[in-house]
């Protein structure tokens, strides 16, 4: 996995390639597939992985505990790449922001529409 860069306060990693589990699976965890199992094997001896498919569902508990958004992972078979979007971002900012709009919508309605 290769990290493209920080912007708005949020991760990017891009890695080429299509999912080898459904996206569901990944988010539910219990399932390793690994894309590299060269590298899952050495992370496993120096302690720092378990063969047990559990990295999402630890990234989703770590972003939920901190109250921030869910994170992405788009699959995009177009460009064969998977890219995983981590917003460090508050959950209550965005429904925020969904309400501002429709806000921004009534006030631009005239009194006609109402």
């Amino acid at each position: 996995m290769v990290c493209i860069g920080m912007k708005n306060k949020s991760f990017e990693f891009n890695n080429p390639g299509i999912l080898k589990l459904p996206i569901e699976d990944i988010f539910r965890g219990g399932n390793s597939k690994p894309r590299n199992p060269h590298m899952q094997t050495m992370l496993r001896v120096v302690g720092l992985g378990d063969n047990a498919g559990s990295g999402f569902p630890t990234i989703l508990a770590i972003w939920e505990k901190e109250g921030w958004i869910r994170p992405e992972l788009v699959e995009n078979t177009n460009l064969n790449q998977v890219t995983l979007v981590l917003r460090m971002m508050p959950s209550w900012l965005i429904k925020l922001q969904e309400l501002e709009g429709q806000i921004v919508e009534k006030l631009n309605t005239s009194p006609e529409q109402l």
